[in-house]
């Protein structure tokens, strides 16, 4: 099953999945199911223990993309990194405190079923919180991760916590507007009505180029300018708080990548490395390039072609289907360049859903192929597998200097990647 872009992106009720799940056939859960079902998240597997905090920070040189008339643009923004220490720290909340706070309304339309089912607030990660940060002499790559419309940090934070684990600090900005925020102070700014799109098109197009695409780049030049402030000693972070110790220190600025994973995210990773030269290689987990009116024969790309010259390495999910823009930009990109395929995976597998809704599934007795359209039909646990191992192959090698040979060609140790071609 294929659901187009249009289609998801016009379902605005819920987070990034679950108004795509909305009208999904419902299997009764049992009658004696009486205590929600607690979900968790796979522990990272890298050889370094896992940190996370947030940095408040507000740009001035620029308006709000979705409130008129709010003259600056406010993030939160989730820091996750090697920490040294971890005694007395907890583990972090999987939803952030805004998404926390709604998690029923936003979340249990995913099981399609009555209210209450799932414990959606109470899942914790494996980053614990405001932990130390361990240093290294020279300090750790960063990797930027750009969010899907309606998206949220919440989403990602298995392969977030992967990464850190082995030995990046990973960074990505809450979208405000388009999903609950708690600032610091207790200051509650939801998700609001301008942040959905429009139903006609092109304007639909419009606005994902200028509100979506363009704040998401936008906001990653702004976090990474602010990354390298701190690096210089200035505290960016308005709400005053005391920063995990040694976190100044690990930043390396020089070695910095861009990650992206599914809901058409794959076009802004290229976009940020074409825009910043500080970006040195982008991992894109989507080519979904362009929507279809679907009224018409009319196709536009979401964002014209963009030319790269520096290393980009590409795993699509076969299940989402084929941009016939794809290959403009395809054609592009004239660095160092792989194009692969991750077999039978669907358009949320770069997702935490690829883990928790087989959870749920199975927690909940329902149908086997309950959530198949969504994270296809690769077992989840050799969907993430795949992707941290190739994920961090491409990244060593780009930013580290370090080589397995994994980028080459076919691994009869990871069957579901498919080479198509370079």
């Amino acid at each position: 099953m294929h659901m187009s872009r249009r289609r998801l992106l016009g379902m605005a009720a819920a987070s990034v999945a679950a108004p795509a799940l909305t009208g999904t056939a419902a299997h009764a859960a049992p009658q004696a199911q009486r205590i929600p079902l607690r979900l968790s998240l796979p522990a990272p597997t890298g050889p370094y223990r896992v940190g996370v905090t947030d940095l408040h920070l507000v740009d001035h040189s620029r308006p709000d993309p979705y409130m008129t008339g709010q003259p600056y643009r406010e993030l939160m923004v989730s820091v996750t990194y090697p920490a040294d220490d971890i005694r007395g720290h907890e583990r972090s909340g999987w939803l952030t405190p805004g998404l926390a706070a709604v998690a029923g309304e936003r979340y249990d339309p995913l099981v399609d079923e009555r209210p209450g089912l799932v414990d959606w607030a109470g899942a914790r990660t494996h980053a614990y919180t405001n932990a130390p940060v361990k240093t290294v002499e020279g300090g750790w790559p960063i990797l930027v991760r750009p969010l899907e419309h309606w998206g949220s940090a919440s989403h990602i934070r298995i392969a977030m916590a992967e990464m850190a684990s082995r030995g990046y600090i990973v960074v990505a900005s809450e979208p405000t507007f388009e999903t609950p925020v708690l600032f610091p102070g207790g200051r509650s700014v939801p998700a609001d009505p301008a942040a959905n799109p429009p139903t006609d098109f092109p304007d639909l197009v419009q606005f994902v180029r200028e509100k979506v695409y363009g704040s998401r780049v936008a906001d990653a030049r702004f976090v990474l300018d602010q990354l390298q402030s701190l690096q210089n000693g200035k505290n960016a972070d308005i709400s005053g708080q005391v920063l995990p110790r040694g976190l100044r220190r690990a930043l390396d600025l020089q070695r910095v990548g861009v990650f992206s994973g599914g809901w058409s995210t794959g076009l802004m990773s290229l976009q940020l490395l074409h825009d910043d030269p500080r970006i040195d290689a982008a991992f894109v987990g989507d080519t979904v390039v362009s929507v279809q009116d679907e009224n018409s024969d009319l196709r536009l790309p979401w964002l014209p072609a963009v030319r790269v010259d520096r290393p980009t390495f590409v795993m699509g999910p076969t299940l989402v289907g084929a941009d016939p823009m794809w290959d403009s930009q395809w054609q592009n990109l004239h660095g160092w360049r792989r194009e692969t395929e991750l077999v039978d995976a669907g358009q949320f597998s770069f997702l935490d859903f690829q883990s928790l809704l087989p959870q749920i599934q199975v927690g909940l007795g329902q149908p086997a192929e309950k959530y198949s359209a969504f994270i296809g039909t690769i077992a989840p646990g050799e969907s993430l597998r795949t992707q941290h191992t190739y994920l961090a192959a491409f990244f060593d090698k780009f930013l580290r200097g370090r080589d397995n040979r994994l980028l080459d060609g076919p691994s009869k140790r990871f069957p579901a990647v498919r080479f198509t071609r370079r």
